[in-house]
């Protein structure tokens, strides 16, 4: 490691531990409310409009520090848009808003009806309105505020800094998207700047709201402090440095010795133990290696001595036999890793055989898995494993034998196979769950199927559910919450946060499971689609939203069945199916819904489909409050929770008081000065009390968060509290329960109360638990509710469930801080006996006028604070741990190359699959010698490495003749890989136009097959776009080309050929450039990172899921951006859906690549034909396919440049809820990866 790497570390580590909470600079310059008023019917309505709109919001905020809403209707439609300093963290732009958000409510409609206002902190801004006004730049109630204090010094000198300063500030802002920090230093004299135009002020509007605020603020001086406030920007300066490090602030000359010296010695350091953590690693990874393969070794000769001697060894000989030496007569199916045969083993016994077909490690690694897996358990609804061979020239399995086929064939091939009845299907699927059940939670080991679809669901003689094909089960370990992994499965079948991010957990069986029920109820596959634009479940869902679920089961049953049953076995498909996983009920209590008289929950929306097109969407709850209107009555006992509350400021319940207020003018102002009053304290202990006013107009006010919350979490939920409360008004109080926070105001003294006609209790109806949990939970609430009195009113509990694995009871008990030690035990006794009605319930609240208590089988407690004193330890333990990761991670990757390279030499391999090819190419012109490939790559020399792919490595050769090919290598000898070869040689040299790549020749008799192609000097557009100076060779004329070669190429393959060719992988790094930068198109292979949403939903697969791919490609190009750039995050925002929200506010022009010199054309229909483009690939990307142009049509919309364009609808994945897709790979090579083409003739 250099020292300019250890410089690049030392400064990465500095960074990483400077992430902290800086200032949120939740100060407030000016509060401006409209003056602009409502009528009075309007009142309530407006207000919870309001509300709304700031629920809606503060996600958007807490995201991507700003966020524009706009909600409800009529005169009572609200418009906010909220936004935080750039130069704030997250977490401090999370504390101004919050703060913000509450005080904005000073101007709510409660006395004059005002609809309108606007709060401008030193950190955060907040507007609402009654109109659209996200692009306004100035107003006349725009403010100029100028400190008190005048500068001391040379006053003269300061202004003329501070004219310097708002300069810089203006021109700089003006270059730098909008934002910028400054400081002006002359001496001992330093004036620090920072100026902010609002998201949605577009670059003509916000040079006017600067330019404005610089001429303005010019004024305050010699004041030592100024700000402008205007309606589109902020502008500020101070004698003091108020922003976070973000200007370019050059420190004096001579100052930095001692931390240059530190940072040496530091660097210095650290450099030797990263290089001796080095060479421990690459040891360590040494060692382990040939300890596996001596592991493996003796694992495969145990695994051989351990069959031969069990009654599991059957000889190969014998089933070789038994299945008339695998005549084709006998073959039952085939699966991924193995053909199944019909066997008569010498005894009579029918059998199953599969014999598997390997010579990789993957393949052994599905044989290790069957054994191990399938031997070791036994249940009625699972295939029994009778024994396997080992030792023959294949390896086999011998399963029992199952008579009755799949059920994938009684249900999709009626015309052969008289249909299922009703008892027997509803039979079929309690199986399968009770399959699944023991799989999941009862077996030794915890099984995650990964492959539940009907045709590995067999049926015996009686018609019994029998799960079969374990070569994709997984082990789940019991301390893992999720695994994982590389996708294997079936699309349609595979759970949304599977397909996306590889997430593994047993609710992905669960996912494949409500597929299964679905599909055998209606008789169809998830792929089917009605009159092109509603999937199965999409059908499914809109006939369950209008209460007609039972109109999609299977017409083949001509009305024979038990319509209860059927609503009841539809509602649990779709309940298996809802996009969250945690909303998915475990298969134990699928079991319980199916086989009892158990309670099943509402479904919410399952994934992959277009809300916009869902005409019935009644029950999508997620992320909304579910108490609806505020009660002006009791509530009643005993209320179920419907969804899985948050920990930290989800609303429990909202109870408001009966009376009215007596006088609006008097008592709005209590409420929100005593509402002030506490959150001052609640930012610094967590508790607040207040009283303001007297008379029946006084405001007592009460908050509190609960014990294991941090002061950050504190202020975050109290500011919910504090926003959702006013719901109550017009009445005189309320109290609003949080899962996090507590708050109630009221204009009578109440902080002694602990008892009330308003307490209940709130039941979560997720699973019905067992006696053992019951009395466990018992046990734990008695405990926290004996420790809390002695403990200022909280008490945490966490027993273990006895003889139960992994299963806990959590329970938190509070009192308010108000009450004596009396007081707060006789509350939560009572409401203990209260919450323990919620049992066998999985949850339980109790939410009392003095006390709240909470029980739950999963950990919603914050871990126990330790104490701050400790940073100098932190900070070392810091750097040790990211000099050790650091290192680690270089030395893994290192490992990993080198093991790598090695496999492939092993697996480097002749395909004897391929010599029907060799005969029909050897007197072909596409026939070349393996030698003369050989040579022209200089036997494959590195040096000519132009890239490689998921099947094959590409170089560059010269024949003899001098004219340049690329040679694409291939490696992994096996039948899937001979169809690869098979697909491109026969696609790729029947088809030509001049924008696709063209195929030359392949060599298939030598020791590996290659492929031989035109050489394209220019390799891929990836390379030129996504790269910030090659991208400027590219300037739109040329990227207009490339993308009409596209277009033109797609065109082709869909509409022009024999057959029609699917390519499925479109993107920037499968279009070549020739030495004219004129696109061709390359690679028939398959990737995630482009596909189209019906396509990983449900397998379906069209041209439109080129035209989707196509779509993405276009705004790649005009913005120079990859739509899948981050790889870290769980949830981030797509290129999509970035352009989609910049479409829908008329702001296009922001995201275009700078790169395309677009100043350059003095005409504005250049920016009209770039603007276009992205119109067209919006409507590429729409969600439904159906909605999306033909290729064909694409092009002509592209170059008819008079024809009107239809509007897009939304594209996929744009809410925060849904799941994004992320491109697990990062493959740039000119010649990308073979795999599968689709085609078909005409």
């Amino acid at each position: 490691m250099g020292f300019s790497s250890k410089c690049f570390f030392v400064f990465t580590l500095f960074s990483l531990i400077n992430v902290s909470i800086c200032d949120p600079r939740a100060t407030e310059a000016a509060l401006i409310c409209s003056n602009r008023t409502a009528a009075q019917s309007d009142r309530q309505v407006y207000v919870e409009s309001f509300l709304e709109a700031m629920d809606s919001i503060t996600p958007l905020v807490g995201r991507e520090k700003f966020g524009a809403v706009i909600n409800g209707t009529g005169n009572n439609t609200v418009y906010a848009f909220g936004e935080c300093m750039k130069d704030l963290s997250q977490t401090d732009c999370n504390l101004c808003f919050a703060q913000c958000k509450t005080q904005i409510l000073r101007c709510l409609p409660f006395q004059r009806l005002v609809t309108g206002g606007r709060l401008y902190y030193d950190g955060c801004f907040l507007r609402y309105d009654y109109y659209r006004f996200f692009n306004e730049s100035l107003s006349s109630v725009d403010r100029t505020i100028c400190g008190n204090k005048s500068f001391a010094g040379n006053q003269s000198l300061f202004s003329d800094n501070v004219g310097k300063l708002v300069r810089d500030l203006e021109f700089g802002g003006l270059r730098n998207d909008g934002f910028l920090t400054a400081v002006v230093s002359s001496g001992n004299l330093s004036v620090y700047g920072l100026a902010q135009c609002w998201e949605f002020v577009n670059g003509s509007a916000c040079q006017r709201c600067l330019s404005d605020a610089v001429l303005k603020i010019g004024s305050c001086a010699p004041k030592e402090e100024g700000r402008v406030l205007n309606t589109g920007c902020y502008v500020r300066y101070s004698t003091q440095r108020f922003f976070n490090n973000s200007a370019t602030d050059t420190p004096p000359a001579g100052n930095g010795g001692g931390s240059n010296r530190l940072a040496v010695i530091l660097a210095t350091t650290l450099g030797i133990s990263a290089f001796l953590l080095f060479v421990s690693a690459v040891s360590f990874f040494v060692r382990r290696k040939i300890l596996k393969q001596k592991r493996e070794k003796k694992q495969l000769g145990a695994l051989i001595r351990t069959v031969n001697k069990s009654k599991l060894n059957i000889s190969y000989e014998t089933l070789e036999k038994a299945a008339n030496y695998f005549n084709n007569s006998n073959k039952l199916g085939q699966g991924g890793s193995g053909s199944v045969y019909k066997g008569i083993l010498p005894d009579g016994q029918v059998v199953a055989i599969k014999r598997l077909f390997f010579n990789t490690r993957q393949w052994v690694d599905h044989f290790f898995n069957e054994v191990n897996l399938i031997s070791g358990i036994h249940h009625k609804n699972l295939v029994k494993l009778l024994g396997c061979s080992i030792t023959g020239p294949e390896s086999l399995l011998v399963y029992e034998y199952v008579p009755n086929h799949s059920l994938a064939d009684y249900v999709f091939d009626t015309k052969n196979l008289q249909p299922l009845t009703w008892s027997q299907r509803y039979k079929i699927v309690l199986g399968t769950a009770e399959g699944l059940a023991y799989l999941h939670e009862e077996s030794k080991l915890r099984i995650i199927h990964r492959d539940i679809k009907l045709s590995n669901v067999l049926l015996d003689e009686d018609f019994t559910a029998k799960i079969a094909d374990f070569g994709l089960a997984r082990l789940f370990p019991e301390d893992r919450s999720h695994i994982s992994t590389a996708i294997a499965g079936t699309l349609g079948y595979m759970a949304p946060e599977y397909v996306v991010r590889g997430i593994l957990t047993e609710k992905a069986d669960v996912y494949s499971f409500g597929v299964l029920v679905v599909e055998v109820v209606c008789g169809k596959k998830n792929n089917y689609v009605f009159k092109n634009t509603n999937s199965l479940l999409q059908q499914l869902w809109n006939l369950y939203g209008m209460g007609k679920s039972n109109e999609a089961v299977d017409p083949l049953l001509e009305g024979n069945f038990n319509k209860e049953e059927a609503s009841k076995l539809l509602q649990v498909g779709l309940v298996c199916v809802q996009a969250s996983a945690e909303l998915r009920p475990s298969m134990s209590s699928v079991v319980k819904m199916l086989s009892e008289n158990h309670e099943i929950p509402q479904p919410t929306q399952p994934p992959f489909l277009n809300s916009g097109s869902s005409e019935f969407s009644p029950f999508n709850l997620h992320g909304k409050r579910f108490f609806g209107q505020p009660s002006s009555s009791t509530q009643s006992s005993g209320n179920k929770l419907t969804e899985k509350a948050e920990p930290r400021s989800q609303t429990v319940q909202i109870i408001c008081s009966t009376q009215p207020e007596h006088n609006a003018t008097a008592f709005v102002p209590n409420f929100v000065a005593t509402m002030e009053t506490i959150s001052d304290q609640m930012r610094t202990q967590g508790y607040g009390i207040a009283l303001t006013g007297s008379g029946p107009d006084a405001n007592y006010g009460i908050a509190q968060c609960y014990g294991d919350l941090s002061l950050l979490d504190c202020v975050l939920c109290y500011a919910e509290a504090r926003t959702v409360l006013p719901q109550c008004f017009p009445f005189n109080g309320g109290r609003i329960y949080l899962d996090g926070c507590f708050m109630r105001a009221e204009n009578y003294t109440f902080d002694h109360q602990y008892l009330g006609p308003e307490d209940t209790h709130v039941c979560g109806n997720r699973t019905r638990k067992n006696s053992l949990f019951q009395q466990t939970a018992r046990q734990a609430v008695q405990q926290a509710v004996a420790n809390a009195p002695k403990n200022n009113g909280y008490a945490r509990a966490e027993l273990a469930v006895p003889g139960a694995t992994n299963e806990t009871a959590y329970v938190l008990v509070d009192c308010w801080r108000t009450l004596s030690a009396n007081s707060c035990r006789a509350c939560l006794q009572n409401a203990s006996a209260s919450m323990m009605g919620c049992l066998p319930w999985s949850e339980g609240r109790a939410l009392y006028t003095g006390c709240f208590l909470r029980y739950s089988d999963v950990n919603f407690l914050n871990a126990i604070a330790t104490s701050e004193d400790s940073s100098p330890n932190v900070v070392v333990i810091v750097i040790a741990v990211v000099s050790a990761v650091v290192v680690f991670v270089l030395g893994a990757i290192i490992a990993f190359y080198m093991w790598k390279n090695k496999q492939i030499e092993k697996k480097r391999k002749g395909s004897n699959d391929v010599e029907k090819l060799v005969k029909t190419l050897n007197d072909s012109s596409l026939n070349f010698k393996y030698s003369t490939l050989e040579k022209a790559t200089a036997s494959f020399d590195e040096a000519n490495k132009l890239g490689q792919g998921g099947f094959g490595t590409v170089y560059k050769g010269v024949l003899q003749d001098g004219r340049e090919i690329a040679v694409k290598r291939l490696f992994f000898n096996n039948k899937h890989r001979a169809a690869d070869f098979y697909n491109e040689v026969n696609i790729i040299s029947s088809v030509e136009h001049k924008n696709l790549v063209r195929l030359l020749g392949c060599s298939c008799s030598g020791p590996e097959s290659l492929l031989v192609y035109e050489f394209l000097p220019n390799q891929s557009l990836d390379r030129f776009i996504f790269d910030s100076t090659k991208g400027k060779t590219l300037n739109w004329e040329k990227r207009f080309d490339i993308i009409i070669g596209t277009a033109e190429g797609l065109v082709y393959l869909h509409e022009n050929n024999r057959t029609r060719i699917i390519h499925r992988d479109i993107k920037a790094s499968n279009i070549l450039l020739d030495s004219r930068l004129r696109a061709k198109i390359a690679d028939f292979g398959l990737a995630r990172g482009y596909m189209a949403p019906e396509y990983l939903a449900h397998g379906q697969l069209t041209e439109k899921a080129d035209v989707y791919s196509f779509g993405v490609l276009l705004l790649e190009i005009v913005t120079g951006r990859q739509n899948n750039r981050s790889k870290n995050t769980e949830y981030c925002d797509s290129l999509i859906s970035i352009t989609w929200q910049h479409f829908q506010h008329a702001r296009v022009e922001e995201l275009f690549d700078p790169n395309l010199m677009l100043h350059n054309y003095h005409t504005s229909n250049v920016k009209k034909e770039v603007v276009r483009v992205v119109h067209v690939g919006l409507l590429c990307t729409q969600e439904v396919a159906g909605l999306r142009p033909s290729m064909s049509k694409a092009l002509q919309m592209l170059v008819k440049k008079e024809e009107e364009l239809p509007a897009p609808t939304n594209p996929p994945f744009i809410d925060e809820n849904s799941m994004e897709l992320v491109d697990s790979h990062d493959d740039s090579a000119s010649i990308a990866n073979i795999s599968h083409s689709s085609f078909y003739p005409r």
